[in-house]
């Protein structure tokens, strides 16, 4: 098998299009020729003073910071792998986490101050300070996001990261000197995503803490962005302009269809996009000439990313007809420690885990999680499609649909609704005006909130235990 290899990115870009901006934070501005040189810098003390060497894991606390950045960088600059790591997680859960990883290192970006590196802004870079990647060489570990237990590590190689920044920049048609709109965290593969698409295009990555107002000034002036639903419900309100924007991709967990609608009658050019941790970000999303597919699903697959919906024994369906989501290509990542399970890998293909379907477009539908699917009483129901009719009902905010054992139906169906001002009664009549009989959930609590993360995402498990909790408290 023929090993690839290619001069490093960050080296040719600072060579070919040094003036061009590499990074924005706030007030400040990188081009691509300062930007490698302070990357040097810090790797240079990263190799000195702590002895990190090619290979070497390395956790990084992904604090949403420039350094964060800086950092990343720095690793892949000495073919050192990153795990950036969700700066909040406890002790515990980064020692069950990190179990039966080799970590070299670990490094807080806040100790690292951005201003002690000349940033040398004439002269060429030199050309002899060349290294090369090569494409069977890992690159970083990302956990996924643990919304169905314990989250897992998956380690992506440099080809990875290669064809999914190639394969996104054909199907979304971005190029050099396009902006990107960084605001999702450095530890979601949506946010380590935008370092790789921008380093192999020579693209231009400005960075905004999520805080609604500045996301929606920002907005107009950048080419494409990339938000979870909960973002880009927050941000609504604010009544954001499109200006130089042509695609906001919008994935990482399931969109309504009126938070979407709601978006495009705005003028805002909302990419639905399906993709995770294991795909290395995007596996389907809709085109940027046409947003309003996004009402319909996920759009086409990218170039080079092969996807089928198939039924128990492999074989593939037929347009309409539900089956699991498999994927193939280069893009698809491995599992760092096969031990924990991650999903399944078999005959070349990554059996996802998600149901979905092909639309009469030709264009992939997601519908829900196939651990999620409740059979009560016999029957399949899907909670998204519940979920999508309660998102409806005059008031919510929010809504989970969960099932849960019963002796009588196997499972019941249970909808945590988030409406403090609704009556269970008018949303159970509202439900059976649109939903089969054996759809409309059994249980209705209505709450104040639903707890989610920072990307958007439920744990089905932590819900479940919520409610039992409801009901032996006195």
């Amino acid at each position: 098998m023929t090993q690839q290899a290619w001069p490093h990115p960050l080296a040719v870009n600072a060579l070919r299009y040094g003036d061009f901006p590499a990074l924005v934070w706030e007030h400040e501005t990188w081009s691509w020729r300062e930007f490698a040189r302070v990357v040097r810098w810090i790797a240079r003390e990263l190799q000195e003073d702590l002895e990190i060497r090619a290979g070497m894991t390395v956790v990084v606390d992904a604090h949403f910071l420039p350094e964060t950045v800086f950092l990343l960088h720095a690793l892949w600059w000495l073919s050192a792998v990153p795990l950036p790591m969700n700066p909040d997680w406890n002790e515990e859960e980064r020692r069950q986490a990190l179990g039966g990883i080799l970590v070299h290192a670990t490094l807080d970006p806040r100790t690292w101050n951005r201003t002690r590196y000349p940033r040398e802004r004439t002269g060429k870079f030199p050309p002899a300070a060349l290294p090369w990647i090569h494409g069977q060489d890992g690159a970083s570990v990302i956990f996924t996001s643990g919304s169905q237990g314990v989250p897992k590590p998956v380690l992506h190689s440099w080809a990875n990261h290669r064809a999914q920044a190639f394969a996104s920049a054909v199907h979304l048609g971005h190029r050099r000197g396009d902006r990107w709109l960084l605001t999702l965290p450095l530890f979601h593969i949506g946010g380590l995503a935008i370092l790789t698409r921008t380093l192999f295009t020579a693209g231009t990555v400005v960075m905004v803490p999520f805080e609604p107002k500045r996301v929606v000034s920002t907005l107009s002036k950048v080419t494409f962005a990339s938000l979870v639903p909960t973002m880009l419900h927050r941000i609504l309100p604010h009544t954001p302009t499109r200006g130089k924007l042509r695609g906001i991709l919008l994935g990482g967990a399931p969109a309504r269809f009126g938070l979407v609608q709601q978006a495009i009658e705005k003028n805002l050019p909302v990419l639905r996009t399906y993709g995770m941790t294991e795909t290395t970000s995007q596996v389907a999303t809709v085109l940027p000439e046409a947003p309003e597919a996004s009402l319909r699903g996920s759009g086409m697959p990218l170039p080079g990313v092969e996807v089928q919906v198939v039924r128990e024994d492999g074989t593939p369906v037929g347009r309409e007809e539900e089956g699991e989501i498999r994927v193939r290509g280069e893009t698809v990542a491995s599992p760092l420690r096969m031990d924990l399970g991650v999903r399944r890998w078999s005959g070349g293909w990554f059996y996802t885990g998600d149901i979905g379907m092909w639309n009469p477009y030709g264009e992939l539908v997601v519908l829900g999680r196939k651990d999620d699917t409740v059979i009560t009483g016999g029957e399949k129901v899907h909670p998204s499609e519940v979920e999508a009719v309660l998102a409806r009902f005059p008031g919510v905010t929010d809504a989970v649909v969960l099932g849960v054992e019963d002796p009588e139906w196997g499972q019941r169906l249970v909808a945590l609704v988030a409406c403090p001002a609704c009556r269970e009664e008018e949303i159970r009549a509202f439900l059976r005006d649109r939903l089969a009989g054996y759809k409309v959930p059994k249980e209705i609590v209505v709450v104040d909130r639903i707890p989610r993360n920072a990307l958007g995402k439920v744990s089905r498990h932590e819900l479940l235990r919520l409610l039992q909790s409801r009901k032996t408290s006195p």
